[in-house]
């Protein structure tokens, strides 16, 4: 075995290589000499090839939310975002809403992918939470739900009031912010931060519990009296 195939580059220092696109690239040096760095590097080596060969047959969907996963678990987030940064690019100015989440950096249409709303109040929730966190919207109109939804790549909302207002009144997963505004309630935080597990979606439901309100039927809220308010 040549020195470049065990791992040893010409100067004799051990480096260690990921699995990559069925191959292998160098990921960082070891130092020379040091028996528990190398050991750790072997182990490093043995978790990327078994995470590999357990990831490279999953569609692309099912690779985002396995290493989504992982990253969570672990609490890696923000040295993720480190790593991932691109040398002398500008650092990104978060706003005081933007969310610390491993689905931050994902675009609509990728979040939505992994969130995997199976309703539509789920699916203005998602919206409405992306609004909040990823573009600093707290305040948001039914247009902005809208435009969100076809950068998202989303079906249609043929019935957008009537979805906004039972995402309102009947899930209590917005609720209004002024006159033509909404904004993310708790509950409706917690169901999208729970999704797509069904499980965890179901118990965020039960610690924030809502009692449905009467809809109009059309998207429109009713007072006390049963009449539509403007």
């Amino acid at each position: 075995m040549s020195a470049s195939e065990d791992g040893e580059n010409p100067m004799g220092e051990p480096k260690i290589r990921a699995l990559q696109n069925g191959g292998f690239r160098e990921v960082s040096p070891l130092r020379r000499g040091n028996d528990e760095d190398a050991d750790r590097g072997v182990s490093e080596l043995r978790a990327m090839a078994e995470c590999y060969g357990a990831l490279h047959l999953l569609p692309d969907e099912g690779k985002v939310r396995s290493i989504l996963w992982i990253v969570q678990n672990f609490q890696l987030e923000e040295p993720v975002r480190g790593h991932l940064a691109a040398p002398g690019a500008a650092s990104r100015v978060e706003t005081e809403s933007a969310r610390s989440t491993p689905e931050g950096d994902l675009d609509p249409r990728a979040f939505m992918g992994v969130k995997k709303p199976q309703s539509q109040t789920e699916r203005i929730a998602c919206l409405a939470y992306y609004l909040t966190y990823h573009r600093g919207v707290r305040h948001f109109k039914a247009k902005d739900i809208d435009a969100l939804n076809t950068e998202a790549a989303g079906r249609r909302l043929g019935h957008l009031s009537r979805d906004i207002d039972n995402a309102d009144r009947q899930s209590g997963y917005i609720v209004s912010a002024g006159t033509g505004l909404k904004q993310l309630t708790m509950r409706g935080e917690a169901v999208v931060e729970a999704l797509p597990a069904r499980d965890a979606v179901k118990e965020a439901k039960r610690e924030h519990g809502y009692r449905a309100k009467r809809s109009s039927g059309n998207g429109r809220k009713e007072d006390a009296n049963g009449l539509e308010q403007e």
